[in-house]
C-alpha cells in the first residue's frame, strides 16, 4: 500500500461499503495526517467515518488529475482507495454484454 505525501481530499458523499463496485477499485493508499492542525481535523473525520460505518467518497488530486477516492478509517490513519469513474466499467460491460448476444445462433444444416 502506497502513501500519498500531500494532497486536499473533497468529501462528497458518504455510502455503504457495498455500494462500491468492486470493478472500479484501482489501489489503496494510507493516508496520514501531515502537523498537528492537520492531525486534529484528521482525527474527527476519521473518527466520524468508524461511527457511521460507512465510507467517505470524495475527490483528490494526484499527478494533475482528479481521481475519485473511498475513505475508511484503518488503524490511526485511513485508507484511500482510488476508484475509476463509473462511467468507464459501465462501458465496459454493455459492450462485452452487447457483443456476446449480438452474435446470431449457428443453425445446422441437415
Amino acid at each position: 500500500m502506497s502513501t500519498v505525501d500531500k494532497a486536499t481530499i473533497e468529501i462528497d458523499e458518504f455510502v455503504q461499503r457495498e455500494e462500491i463496485d468492486p470493478r472500479n477499485i484501482i489501489r489503496p493508499y494510507y493516508l496520514r495526517p501531515d502537523g498537528k492542525v492537520g492531525h486534529d481535523a484528521f482525527a474527527v473525520i476519521r473518527e466520524t467515518i468508524r461511527e457511521m460505518n460507512m465510507v467517505a467518497i470524495g475527490r483528490v488530486v494526484l499527478t494533475n488529475r482528479e481521481h475519485i477516492i473511498a475513505l475508511e478509517p484503518l488503524d490511526k490513519g485511513l485508507m484511500g482507495t482510488l476508484l475509476r469513474y463509473p462511467t468507464k466499467s459501465a462501458r465496459r460491460t454493455s459492450i462485452s454484454t452487447r457483443s456476446r448476444t449480438s452474435k446470431s445462433p449457428r443453425t445446422c444444416s441437415t
